[in-house]
């Protein structure tokens, strides 16, 4: 995102009804809030950071919007599949887990 400036995945579905979906600054707004709290997670040991990650992204995947939540998937749809099964696996399926 910071080389190309792109807010959005390309082949991402927005709601035009979502604020977060159409305008840039709300947009930057969300993915701060979707980001903020793993940066202590990177401070940790190995040890300690793996269960950390598990636990914030846990937390941040409950407490966000649909917005956030889509956004999430397509990041780490983007670097591999095994990233999106990964997320799944920890998230699940259900109607909160769609994105």
């Amino acid at each position: 995102m910071a080389e190309t400036g792109e807010l959005h995945v390309e082949d991402e579905v927005l709601d035009p009804h979502a604020p977060a979906d159409v305008d840039p600054l709300a947009r930057m707004h969300l993915l701060a809030d979707v980001t903020h709290g793993f940066a202590n997670v990177l401070r940790m040991s190995a040890f300690r950071r793996e269960r950390a990650a598990r636990h914030a992204l846990r937390w941040r995947w409950s407490a966000t919007s649909e917005s956030g939540r889509r956004w999430m998937r397509s990041r780490l749809a983007l670097h591999s599949p095994g990233h999106a099964a990964a997320l799944t696996h920890l998230v699940g399926t259900g109607a909160d887990a769609s994105g």
